[in-house]
């Protein structure tokens, strides 16, 4: 298994660590300064999650860099991410580094500098919008630009406590509201009160973009939820 690690805690880590759990061919280590975002990650993905600064060398060398074969730093300030880079591939020899640059302007600074590849955090947005993969499984049907509100279109795991609920008794996040579902058969039905959610159906929903992780990990991968609560 290739050997990864991850400086940084934000939803562009959380989205590469879901990537990259479900390919099942990587070993991922994550290193963050913040301790309730450690362990968040370490109870929801059962990986190993390193509290710490990225860019000091003794809190990488006990995240293991000098096996890593892939480093890439997420932060939110590009100079740490320059940083934890050279140390990687300086001081622990990585083949290969990855960083994301939140300033656009600093991406020649950065590539000169010896990081091999780098992205803007906002392509990368754009990019997982057009795809519709912002969430595995769940997707972004539409995005509101003059609010925070969205459709998605959520898929139900047989798994998920609102399955055999209806509508009216299932406590939704925030102002999260059905407006559509549709049967494993195809047959499309509007939403009313009594109408109970089922294995197999599409939830389309309205909702708040900051509760995509929520409904993702209640409606879609209840299992992570699970195996945190057993931990």
């Amino acid at each position: 298994m290739k050997k990864v690690i991850i400086v940084g805690g934000d939803k562009v880590a959380y989205h590469l660590i879901r990537i990259l759990e479900s390919e099942h061919k990587y070993e991922i280590t994550v290193v963050e300064t913040r301790l309730d975002t450690s362990q968040r990650i370490a109870n929801t993905y059962g990986i190993k999650v390193i509290n710490g600064d990225g860019t000091n060398v003794d809190v990488l060398e006990r995240a293991g860099a000098a096996d890593a074969d892939v480093f890439i730093a997420l932060t939110g300030k590009d100079e740490n991410n320059l940083i934890a880079c050279q140390i990687a591939k300086l001081k622990f020899k990585v083949d290969y580094t990855i960083a994301k640059v939140n300033n656009p302007k600093n991406s020649y600074i950065l590539k000169v500098l010896g990081v091999d590849q780098i992205f803007s955090a906002t392509d990368m947005i754009a990019q997982m919008i057009d795809q519709e993969v912002a969430y595995s499984e769940m997707s972004l049907v539409y995005n509101f630009e003059k609010n925070t509100k969205a459709i998605i279109k959520v898929p139900l795991n047989s798994a998920s406590d609102a399955a055999g609920k209806s509508l009216a008794e299932y406590d939704f996040v925030g102002d999260t509201r059905v407006v559509l579902v549709t049967r494993e058969d195809g047959e499309a039905l509007i939403p009313t009160g009594d109408l109970v959610m089922q294995n197999g159906d599409t939830l389309i929903m309205v909702c708040d973009q900051k509760n995509f992780e929520e409904i993702w990990l209640n409606f879609v991968r209840p299992d992570l939820l699970k195996k945190s609560d057993e931990e």
